[in-house]
């Protein structure tokens, strides 16, 4: 079993990523938004996708296998949407520039769609469909992935990624609806979790290299992971598939290089939407109907055993809010992974300690 997490402190460790991003090649501004992206998985409680990807990402621009400083195009665009060119950016950086340019779209005509060619890892989706929600707009992402999963009732070649969505949708002021899921039972980054951990796995989550159900995450890591919902899972990520890699002329499926090389580019696609609620019906009347849709959801009886129910992304929302005033709980191993990249970057540590 890993040791007690540590406490770190949201601002250091925010302003140590940025400072690692910057450190290999990256600019100021495109830096603190790469840190801000994975400091807030943390914050959420998302910890696979959150800064343990530093160490992948310095050394991904360290060998180019994302490019540093690109020159983001926009290749095509009419006034609903947009295709942009990432120049093999981090996909951070990529998405948050499309979404960005798909609101001003929105706020413009109350829709607009982003497709991106040429990316890389983008990290955790919600980040980019809470920047619309936060604008008082309906936000939409989905990203391919490199492939994890067999078609549903196959089982030794992997040809679709685990590829997820995320909405979000403003509630008030104060909260956000934020479905954000996988297509998988579970995402890859909890069973390597899970694996760093020396903890066993359900068997529901993967089957080994033979096909069959396995508890052990080395396995499954060399397996298939299982679709959540089984046939409806897989189908979701094919669609999200389509969307965000055929749709932008991507690379897709078996074709993408691994994430595991650093110095050569997956070519990742992205799909992005906004949606101006005030084009559909005034956003007052919009907050109205949501505060009677969580009222309904929060009257409903209990099962036996369940104290309360959770909306979309509350349990999220919540941690959020008291990581905020407490600090990040991090594995031993992802703290130490931090110390490693700041010894190679000759970047101050002290603060990441508990």
């Amino acid at each position: 079993m890993s040791a007690t997490p540590q406490v770190i402190a949201v601002e250091p460790l925010r302003q140590f990523c940025a400072a690692a991003f910057e450190r290999v090649g990256a600019p100021g501004a495109d830096a603190a938004l790469v840190a801000d992206t994975l400091v807030e998985a943390d914050l959420r409680g998302v910890h696979s996708h959150g800064v343990w990807w530093v160490r992948s990402y310095t050394e991904r621009l360290r060998r180019r296998g994302s490019n540093p400083r690109p020159n983001l195009r926009v290749v095509r665009e009419t006034p609903a949407m947009l295709l942009l060119d990432a120049d093999g950016a981090l996909g951070q950086v990529a998405s948050a520039r499309a979404m960005h340019l798909a609101m001003e779209k929105a706020q413009a005509g109350g829709v607009g769609v982003a497709a991106v060619c040429n990316s890389n890892h983008f990290g955790a989706a919600a980040y980019y469909a809470q920047m619309a929600a936060q604008a008082n707009q309906i936000g939409f992402a989905t990203t391919d992935a490199e492939p994890t999963m067999a078609p549903w009732g196959g089982a030794g070649k992997l040809v679709v990624g685990n590829n997820p969505l995320a909405y979000a949708i403003p509630v008030d002021e104060d909260f956000t609806m934020v479905l954000d899921m996988a297509q998988s039972v579970v995402a890859w980054g909890k069973i390597f979790l899970a694996a760093q951990r020396g903890e066993k796995i359900p068997s529901t989550w993967a089957l080994n290299a033979a096909g069959e159900p396995t508890k052990d995450p080395h396995e499954a890591m060399a397996g298939v992971l299982l679709p959540v919902g089984g046939y409806k899972g897989y189908g979701m990520a094919l669609v999200m598939q389509v969307l965000s890699s055929v749709l932008s002329g991507s690379t897709f499926g078996p074709t993408m290089p691994p994430m595991a090389d650093p110095s050569t580019p997956q070519g990742h696609g992205h799909f992005f939407f906004a949606l101006n609620i005030e084009h559909f019906i005034p956003l007052e009347e919009f907050r109205r109907s949501m505060a009677q849709v969580m009222a309904e959801q929060r009257a409903a009886p209990l099962a036996k055993g369940v104290e309360r129910v959770y909306l979309p992304g509350e349990i999220e929302h919540l941690k959020r809010q008291e990581r905020l005033q407490k600090g990040i709980p991090l594995e031993a191993y992802v703290v130490e992974a931090l110390r490693q990249v700041g010894s190679e970057l000759a970047l101050e540590t002290s603060e990441l300690r508990g």
